[in-house]
């Protein structure tokens, strides 16, 4: 089977989507603590990954390069610090950057709203806009009407910030999250690679079912430099199809990139399926402002 929906652009890496079935603790430190569910479930999507020795650490802040790490596996943005010195994440840093790169959503009739927090007055007011839309949004809820605005993330709060960006763009988009997982074109069969190679250079939309599993490519087609990208945020499914949520990145503005012919393309696996295929969020974003 192959379908094809033909686009004129898109842009990509891949973030592994969330199933929602109930996991034992693989981590032997979280048995018992309060995070437990959602670090697993996140682990056993290729989300999260432990600290060494098969432990996770979860009261132990996060870093920067961590928490950036997963900002690009669940929304497909990269993300830039912008303030400066140190190594771990404030919570009032977790919200902006979340904010910078969410894509939009509903926040209902109390969108536009102050969060109602105790201990914001103070933050700027980026600071306080982005707060009041993760409030709104039920990703960031703080702790007993205060927000700790300037205390560090754990690990562990990290996961659930995590897995409620992840199921809040799932409810946004419509379907349900669905395993998939990226897939290296180096260590693909030779059916996959012949497939790849012949639709690859036209931009589109593609899905080919071999051996179990589907797969799915997005293409940009031809492109004049490297600086064009294509990233599958998400696969959502429906009982009638498979929803991508795709983002796009450009060129640098004033970046030299070397002139040469590129096909950027993104391509994901998911359970064998002969159900259809749509795009259904194409955001694209000037790499500079991120």
């Amino acid at each position: 089977m192959r379908k094809q929906v033909v686009v004129s652009f898109m842009a990509g890496l891949v973030a592994g989507s969330i199933g929602t079935a109930q996991a034992q603790p693989v981590f032997t430190d979280i048995e018992s603590h309060w995070a437990a569910s959602c670090i697993t479930r996140l682990q056993q999507a290729g989300i999260l990954h432990g600290v060494g020795d098969g432990r996770f650490a979860p009261d132990d802040f996060v870093t920067k390069e961590q928490f950036f790490g997963l900002l690009l596996r669940v929304t497909g943005m990269p993300v830039e610090d912008q303030t400066g010195s140190g190594l771990f994440v404030t919570r009032k840093q977790a919200a902006v950057w979340l904010s910078h790169i969410l894509p939009p959503m509903n926040t209902g009739i109390a969108g536009g709203l102050n969060a109602p927090f105790t201990d914001t007055n103070g933050l700027t007011k980026e600071e306080q806009q982005a707060i009041s839309q993760l409030y709104h949004l039920g990703i960031m809820l703080g702790d007993s009407g205060s927000f700790r605005p300037d205390d560090y993330l754990t690990r562990a709060e990290t996961a659930a910030l995590i897995e409620r960006v992840m199921d809040r763009i799932s409810s946004e988009t419509g379907g349900k999250a669905i395993q998939a997982e990226k897939v290296d074109l180096a260590t693909a069969g030779t059916a996959v690679k012949e497939w790849v190679n012949q639709v690859k250079s036209a931009a589109g939309l593609y899905s080919k079912t071999v051996d179990g599993k589907t797969y799915i490519l997005v293409s940009r087609g031809e492109m004049p430099n490297p600086g064009y990208q294509v990233v599958i945020r998400q696969a959502l499914e429906t009982d009638q199809k498979i929803r991508l949520d795709v983002t796009l990145a450009n060129p640098k503005p004033g970046f030299m990139y070397p002139q040469i012919i590129v096909t950027p393309f993104d391509l994901i696996a998911v359970p064998a399926t002969n159900k259809s295929v749509e795009l259904i969020h194409m955001t694209e974003s000037d790499l500079s402002k991120r």
